[in-house]
């Protein structure tokens, strides 16, 4: 035991050094002041600060059932002990009621250090108590706030579903207090759907059977969350309940939904282009195409993808020229502007212009090809129908030189033929 700060209200200072010398006998290390009026003994509790109190309970101007009121007041968990020269039992009893530890008879001092003991024991217990209850209140204080913090909805379910506890982003949630939450007889069900009875799927319900975790994708308004149930299993393992977590996943909801629309939008620019796309493995098979140059070819996507070389869409003279530029666009990366023939389901054949990028892997291994194809039929036509053009013109331009240089050579003729005629008139 520490040593003691012993307050005494003794008015008597001889009976005072008689407990003194009962407490020294005990081997008590203690120090002590002696007060007998109203004032002193206040004063003594505010700048004495005791560990504890022995008082007598009839003095001049004061008294020790006044005295135990006013240290009850300010400072409750110092004990206080009666040592009296008479006291009765029915008001022993009345006064250890009013919060006394003990009382001790001035003839009986031999019960005295016993009684300190009792009392000094007492405070220890109730301090290591109290510090178990401070240390207990603040990890549930803790274990509350971290609660709290938690940016997702959670609730503790019992197996009928009731609520039992939730967070604070519950509450929020809901736009309710904890009080109108917590503990009522109402179920999740009539909390977050309106419903007496689980909707369907319901993700606690589905646990109870699996006894592992079950979820949901829920929608609430306009906001979207997954609802996660974790089995709460009691040391007997016994189910006894589950962990609801609301996830608001509004805005992944909105970023998938707009990435979805983005990638629709992409997909049909690239499906319905002007120009034919598609993309060769490293043996020329086809990977992915678009359906412009499918209606081009005549064919579904499942026909192709995976199936067929793009040579097999080629005339014999375009097969010719794709083995030859295939291997060495694959090592140079690239190819521009060239020609080939595409042979259409029903045997027509159509002019194309292929430009293509290889794409490669970190280690600059070829995976596939990017190939952009051109419909050049109209072009590679007309053409055709300029180069004949040009070929009649050049034919006429032929026939009017040998007509004018006949022409010439006729008016010659006529000239010579008048000049003798003008010979014959003279």
């Amino acid at each position: 035991m520490l040593e003691l700060k012993i307050l005494m209200l003794e008015d008597v200072p001889g009976d005072a050094e008689i407990v003194e010398y009962e407490i020294r006998k005990a081997n008590i290390k203690f120090t002590s002041r002696r007060v007998d009026t109203k004032e002193d003994f206040v004063k003594g509790l505010e700048d004495f600060t005791p560990d504890l109190i022995l008082s007598d309970y009839k003095l001049p101007s004061f008294d020790g059932i006044s005295a135990l009121k006013i240290a009850k007041e300010k400072c409750p968990d110092v004990p206080f002990i009666f040592v009296t020269g008479a006291m009765g039992e029915d008001l022993a009893v009345e006064r250890l009621k009013e919060g006394a530890a003990d009382y001790v008879l001035k003839d009986r001092l031999t019960r005295l250090v016993p009684a300190i003991e009792r009392a000094m024991k007492e405070v220890e217990n109730k301090a290591g108590v109290k510090k178990t209850e401070n240390a207990l209140r603040a990890s549930a204080q803790k274990w509350h706030n971290t609660f709290d913090a938690i940016n997702d909805s959670v609730c503790l379910l019992d197996m009928n579903r009731k609520i039992l506890q939730c967070n604070k982003a519950m509450a929020n949630l809901f736009g309710m207090s904890f009080s109108n939450i917590i503990g009522r007889t109402c179920t999740c069900c009539e909390l977050v759907h309106g419903t007496s009875e689980p909707i369907k799927d319901c993700p606690m319900m589905r646990m109870k059977n699996s006894h592992k975790r079950e979820t949901l994708d829920l929608s609430i308004g306009e906001r979207h969350f997954v609802v996660t149930t974790d089995p709460l299993i009691d040391e007997a393992g016994n189910l006894t309940g589950g962990v609801h977590i609301f996830t608001d996943i509004t805005e992944r909801k909105q970023s998938e939904e707009l990435l979805q629309k983005t990638l629709d939008e992409i997909y049909s620019l690239y499906n319905n282009a002007p120009c034919g796309y598609h993309s060769l493995d490293r043996d020329g098979v086809f990977v992915h195409i678009n359906d412009t140059e499918l209606s081009w070819m005549g064919y579904s996507r499942d026909e192709i993808i995976g199936k067929k070389n793009f040579q097999d869409f080629l005339t014999s003279d375009s097969q010719k020229i794709f083995r030859e530029s295939y291997l060495k666009f694959k090592e140079e990366g690239w190819i521009k502007d060239l020609k080939f023939e595409i042979v259409h389901r029903d045997g027509s054949i159509m002019n194309t212009l292929l430009s293509a990028n290889a794409i490669k892997d970190h280690d600059g291994n070829f995976v596939m090809s990017n190939s952009t194809l051109y419909n050049t039929t109209e072009i590679v036509k007309a053409e055709k129908e300029i180069q004949n053009r040009i070929n009649e013109l050049e034919e006429f331009y032929k026939m009017a030189v040998n007509r004018e240089v006949k022409m010439k050579q006729l008016k010659k003729e006529v000239e010579k033929l008048n000049l003798e005629l003008s010979r014959y008139n003279k």
